[in-house]
């Protein structure tokens, strides 16, 4: 590797001959993701204002050849492209994506090591960034269109709005639920359809941050674990004060907060799950909208008792990956106020409760509520409240 030379190199001409290579690697991938964020951004970065670049040493640019700015931008929608959840398989446990049909490997974890070979740290870390500006976006167009679908058509707002009445509260059970709940879904599936590509897409993405956020911490502890150490002791300290704030009435220093996120970016200490990526205005009835959408599609799922996971059932016209849709749906409902979540995963327990009450529990959701939950950080102690123990224990696998 040419860092290697350089580092080998400087001993005997006396220079900080690697220092020099990370400033200049880093300098020219930062200002290729920043140019390539431009096309995310209503206020364009311009040469002349970026950090990047220099009039002394300039940092060429080329021609684009496709959709993509600059080779960053390439790469992340190459890796898009690769782990579309239409065609291949999300597979947690061991990290990797198989193609649906062939059950072909077609990508693992080890694919973001040699990136930090040929990228290093930093290229990781700018893909990182690349992705959040594409997050944002799809969650705006998914806000767009439910806003649109929802608020636009007074005919599904009214809708919505019955079958909120019929089911509230949420604790009680629904009678026939075999034959009223299928009837509502079939009802909403031509509204809900146009939203499924934007949460695809969004848990695609947090899949893709997730694998990369768990090389770099891993890279960190093992290249430099006291700064690991440090920045996660700083970490709990601002979060323990920020927590304070409510009780003791302590005002966190809003520096010490803004200094820090780029040590925890580089250490690669972020929860992208967790995250909220921007704050949206209120869209009623989207959790009821959300719940329907979703039931329409775990009928067409299955549970592998060897790989743990929700599967596509075979022969289906229109196959998804289950747990990138469960990813997507739990990062758009937390970019709303936390009644959201909460009513959300109401209507699963009570969905799952009426079922059990007619004597016909149905396994696929009671997985796919306990795997929503695990994603989400939320605790079962809600469902456990609406569903019987019994149901949960016996179809929940341990």
């Amino acid at each position: 590797m040419a860092s290697r030379s350089f580092e080998y190199i400087q001993d005997y001409l006396n220079i900080f001959g690697l220092k020099m290579w990370q400033e200049e690697v880093m300098r020219i991938i930062n200002y290729n993701v920043e140019q390539e964020c431009n096309t995310f951004l209503r206020q364009k970065v311009f040469d002349w204002q970026s950090l990047y670049q220099s009039q002394h040493i300039p940092i060429p640019r080329f021609p684009p050849i496709d959709e993509s700015q600059t080779f960053i931008g390439r790469l992340a929608r190459q890796l898009l492209n690769i782990t579309n959840p239409t065609l291949t398989l999300y597979v947690d446990p061991v990290k990797s994506w198989y193609d649906m049909r062939t059950n072909e490997e077609v990508l693992n974890s080890s694919i973001f090591g040699k990136l930090v070979d040929a990228l290093e740290p930093f290229g990781l870390q700018g893909l990182d960034r690349l992705y959040c500006f594409m997050i944002v976006t799809e969650l705006q167009k998914f806000t767009k269109a439910s806003t649109k679908l929802i608020l636009s058509d007074k005919a599904v707002m009214v809708q919505l709005q019955g079958a909120m009445r019929t089911l509230h509260p949420h604790s009680k059970t629904v009678e026939s639920p075999a034959k009223f709940y299928p009837a509502l879904i079939t009802k909403f599936a031509k509204f809900s359809a146009p939203l499924a590509p934007y949460i695809l897409r969004v848990g695609q993405i947090q899949i893709l941050r997730q694998q990369i956020s768990l090389t770099l911490h891993s890279l960190a502890k093992f290249e430099s674990k006291q700064l690991v150490t440090a920045v996660e002791t700083l970490n709990n300290a601002l979060v323990a004060n920020v927590t304070s704030h409510y009780t003791l009435d302590y005002v966190t220093p809003t520096d010490s907060l803004y200094e820090i996120t780029p040590y925890l970016g580089a250490c690669g200490h972020t929860q992208p799950l967790l995250q909220v990526y921007s704050t949206f205005k209120d869209i009623p009835m989207l959790p009821m909208l959300m719940f329907l959408h979703l039931h329409g599609h775990v009928c067409k799922l299955q549970y592998n008792t060897q790989c743990d996971l929700l599967v596509p059932a075979r022969r289906v016209a229109d196959p998804l990956d289950p747990v990138v849709f469960n990813v997507g749906l739990s990062t758009i409902l937390r970019q709303f106020p936390s009644e959201y979540l909460v009513e959300f995963q109401e209507l699963c327990a009570q969905y799952i409760s009426s079922y059990s009450v007619a004597g016909t529990a149905p396994s696929t959701p009671i997985v796919f509520l306990k795997q929503f939950s695990d994603c989400s950080n939320s605790s079962l102690l809600l469902t456990r409240d609406c569903v019987p123990y019994n149901v949960l224990n016996t179809h929940i696998p341990k």
